[in-house]
């Protein structure tokens, strides 16, 4: 429902992210779960990340 007391939009979310990098501050979001309201902080200060999967060699069987 809401990011940092603001009304969410996800450029709103990236953007607290972004300006946590480093920082000591939880992310506040407000989320609603039914007739619920209640504020989680994430304590998260590593920035946007964008994890991708690599191809490695070998048999698929090794994974087991």
């Amino acid at each position: 429902m809401a990011v940092n007391g603001e009304t969410y939009a996800a450029d709103d979310l990236k953007q607290a992210i972004r300006l946590g990098k480093g920082g000591t501050t939880p992310i506040e979001l407000l989320v609603k779960d039914k007739d619920t309201f209640r504020t989680v902080r994430i304590d998260y200060h590593d920035g946007l990340r964008y994890p991708r999967l690599e191809h490695l060699a070998g048999p698929l069987s090794s994974l087991d």
